[in-house]
């Protein structure tokens, strides 16, 4: 029978529910905040049963019933339980799992039956979305945690996405588990490991994730070249995470794939290399490659430019996050790519870290711009 139906209250059926829920209470917004028990003095007054004229509590969004009320004696013990079955999906995006719905009082032929019917629609074994798939954003990703269960966390590109150092995910969802063999799945990809520090896992948007860190970790090991560099750049320039944090995350997964790419990495950052060595080496690189020489700090507007080819319409610019980190700058380099822009030029910027440790790399760059000739 519905816990509602014994006249439990809101507080009472959302610690219920978390009871079985496989993710932690942090999941839960903090405007949906458990209610705190009430002193032994006050005891918890039953809460009135909706009106029966309340005839559609018990449908999904698409007005379907999520259960056919004779599948149960009391309809309003339907009622009530169908609105906590919405509350739960709201506060998962729009998912359930088969023992939250069990421990709402919703008997396995009632599920059945909604599954037959489309009022639950399967995702993964085990979890559903409610009513409708016009679900809200990282609802793959909540899904997938909810299906592996038991501490599953959100790692690799779609925590990429997630902290916004990589682009959208649109594939299998990456999932690691600690201290438990499990496959993958269709639509989720498991990765087994023997241990992941506390420290390195967090929430973002409600969803357990990996740090950023660790997720700079978990990217070295499976991007190329240039979007491994672009996550690392996203990741200081919004100061997302510094160098002794990274550091310090290695320092607890020293045998993590990756490693050596990520130091490479850390360690140019810390080099310094200066944007007035970077230009100078650049522009070598280009005369060694054969290709037209630019013209040099030209003023276009208010705006000054490293490299101009103006029969091509193209701007060279080598700076990076050790130049251009702040705000301030993010914000100065947007508004003078908008003025080249609107002069038809187009606009490479170079990383001075690239000029160093990947020369071939940055002059290939150029010259792919350039064109033939």
């Amino acid at each position: 029978m519905p816990i509602q139906a014994f006249g439990a209250s809101d507080g009472a059926i959302r610690r219920t529910l978390w009871g079985v829920m496989a993710l932690p209470e942090p999941f839960e917004p903090p405007d949906q905040r458990v209610e705190p028990d009430k002193p032994a003095d006050q005891p918890e007054q039953p809460r009135a049963r909706p009106p029966d004229s309340a005839a559609t509590e018990d449908k999904s969004p698409d007005g379907s019933q999520l259960w056919s009320p004779a599948a149960k004696a009391n309809e309003t013990e339907v009622k009530w339980t169908g609105r906590a079955v919405r509350a739960a999906a709201t506060r998962q995006k729009g998912h359930v799992t088969h023992g939250q719905l069990l421990a709402l009082g919703m008997s396995r032929d009632a599920i059945k039956g909604a599954v037959a019917r489309g009022a639950l629609i399967r995702r993964h074994r085990g979890v559903y979305a409610v009513g409708h798939l016009s679900l809200p954003p990282f609802a793959d990703e909540i899904a997938a945690v909810l299906a592996i269960g038991g501490g599953a966390i959100v790692s690799h590109q779609p925590a990429g996405a997630l902290w916004g150092i990589h682009r959208d995910w649109v594939g299998d969802v990456h999932i690691t588990v600690v201290e438990r063999k499990i496959p993958s799945r269709k639509g989720i990809v498991v990765h087994c490991v023997n241990t992941l520090d506390p420290r390195d896992t967090t929430h973002r948007h409600g969803i357990p994730v990996t740090t950023v860190a660790r997720t700079l970790i978990d990217l070295a090991a499976v991007l190329d070249d240039r979007d491994f560099e672009q996550a690392f750049d996203q990741a200081l320039a919004h100061k997302l995470v510094t160098l002794p944090r990274l550091e310090a995350a290695i320092a607890r997964a020293p045998n993590a794939r990756g490693i050596a790419r990520l130091r490479t990495l850390i360690d140019a950052e810390r080099g310094g290399v200066s944007r007035s060595w970077a230009e100078r080496r650049l522009l070598e690189l280009i005369r060694e490659a054969g290709l037209p020489e630019p013209e040099r700090n030209v003023k276009l507007g208010d705006w000054t430019v490293d490299m101009l080819w103006r029969e091509q319409n193209l701007v060279v610019e080598v700076d990076g996050i050790q130049f251009h980190g702040t705000r301030w700058r993010i914000e100065r380099d947007s508004r003078k790519d908008a003025y080249l822009a609107s002069q038809k030029l187009n606009v490479l910027r170079i990383i001075p870290r690239v000029v160093k440790s990947r020369p071939r790399v940055a002059v290939a760059r150029v010259a792919r711009w350039l064109g033939p000739g």
